[in-house]
């Protein structure tokens, strides 16, 4: 069936809202668009409620709390927003590349016939019960084999065009759209996680030579793949760092609150004991700082630490429990990039984004245990950042805002029939756009 696509036309002549919609917390970031440049207005946060590993639970409880964290951003900015744009890791998101094709009646490539690929683009057909979120352009093609980013002015007999087409279940889309409506507002743009973490944190030169984005959030863990400078592959599990807390909880006996107090100041991905007798002859360099900082050397396997209760356990039995979440995450997002084709597309580099890849020494696990260069990264391209902003959590915030910009500036939408007007001179807008 021809896809009904809940892309919609964006402005951004004034400020605008993104909603982070996560697992354990929903954040709302109001930003103010000046020339090319965002500035940020206000930031507000609430614990998330109604919402389980990137799907809402209860929606009246959800929509409340959207309703709160919206508020309080725009109480902060002084101002009211109508329009609310979305990043999310949840909604059993898909991604794959799509390729449209134009026969051309005149050897000369002109703007009418980007405009008519484009309007293909927006035609795509998709699964029943998904709805297209973003399509993403890579490349144009001239006569099937010559690559090319603007074929304006270009002879050509052919032309297609190269998409990264992404979506999310319909269901998912039409219960986060009922919670917006509820608060009054208007549902504008969704990102997945992962993307827009990359369009904050990478360099033009990342997303060119090749770099996978991992935006490790509470309850989902979302990557982005990216190489010449297009998104080409995207994925997500149910996993994140909630169920570490949940596992320390459980392990050692201790209540949740005190499980993610000692996974965010006493964690650490270090070796395990069979290592640490390694390390004594041959100790590794020190760990990428995290939101806790704790040398990798074998002494540190040997600390004691004091449990809430009073508890006395070696601090090696923290590692022990954390390290296996963290290698089924791995594993899970690597076993989703096989299916999709794209594990020959990895690069040698690792950006990680989101809360929970904080953990202090993650960089280096995730750099080990894929042999692939890995780094902690921090949102930038926006201005207005502070020092509890610019840091890895902000990361898909940041992109998303970035997005919604960017795409105002270079609107699909125009050429979108399903969201045109059904009345005969919308239809005449739609032929005059594609064909003049």
């Amino acid at each position: 069936m021809t896809a009904m696509t809940p892309i919609k036309p964006v402005s951004v002549k004034g400020p605008f809202a993104v909603l982070d919609v996560g697992s354990s917390k929903l954040g709302c970031l109001i930003v103010e668009p000046a020339g090319k440049t965002l500035t940020i207005l206000s930031y507000a946060m609430h614990a998330s409620a109604g919402i389980q590993r990137g799907e809402i639970t209860d929606l009246a409880l959800f929509s409340e709390t959207l309703g709160k964290v919206v508020e309080a951003g725009e109480r902060k900015a002084g101002l009211t927003i109508n329009d609310l744009h979305i990043v999310m890791p949840g909604g059993q998101p898909q991604s794959h590349i799509e390729r449209f094709k134009l026969e051309l009646a005149d050897p000369i490539i002109s703007l009418r016939d980007i405009r008519r690929l484009t309007a293909k683009q927006m035609q795509m057909t998709l699964p029943e019960g998904r709805s297209l979120i973003a399509s993403e352009r890579l490349h144009y093609i001239i006569d099937g084999a010559s690559i090319v980013q603007n074929p304006k002015g270009m002879r050509a007999s052919h032309l297609a065009l190269d998409a990264t087409a992404m979506t999310i279940a319909s269901a998912s889309y039409l219960n986060l759209s009922e919670a917006v409506q509820h608060n009054h507002l208007q549902i504008g743009r969704i990102g997945h996680a992962g993307f827009a973490s990359g369009l904050a944190c990478l360099t033009q030169e990342d997303a060119d030579l090749g770099t996978l984005v991992l935006d490790m959030g509470g309850g989902t863990t979302s990557a982005a793949l990216f190489l010449n400078n297009g998104l080409i592959g995207s994925a997500s599990v149910p996993v994140g760092g909630i169920q570490i807390t949940r596992d320390i909880a459980r392990i050692l006996s201790v209540s949740i609150s005190d499980a993610e107090r000692l996974k965010a100041v006493e964690g650490a991905i270090t070796p395990s004991h069979g290592e640490a007798l390694r390390d004594v002859l041959s100790p590794p360099p020190f760990l990428a700082a995290g939101d806790n900082f704790v040398p990798a050397t074998s002494a540190y396997q040997m600390q004691d630490l004091t449990l809430p209760n009073g508890e006395m356990i070696n601090r090696q039995l923290l590692t022990d429990i954390i390290r296996p979440r963290i290698e089924e995450i791995l594993d899970l997002i690597y076993q989703k990039l096989v299916a999709a084709g794209l594990e020959h597309h990895i690069g040698q580099r690792i950006v990680l984004t989101g809360g929970a890849s904080q953990l202090t020494g993650m960089a280096d696990f995730v750099s080990q245990y894929w042999k692939r260069r890995a780094s902690l990264a921090i949102p930038h391209h926006i201005m207005g950042l502070d020092e509890h902003s610019a840091n890895p959590a902000f990361s898909a915030l940041v992109g998303m805002a970035l997005h919604v910009a960017r795409t105002a500036d270079d609107d699909l939408t125009e050429f979108n029939p399903a969201i045109l007007s059904r009345n005969p001179f919308g239809r005449l807008g739609m032929w005059l756009r594609t064909h003049l």
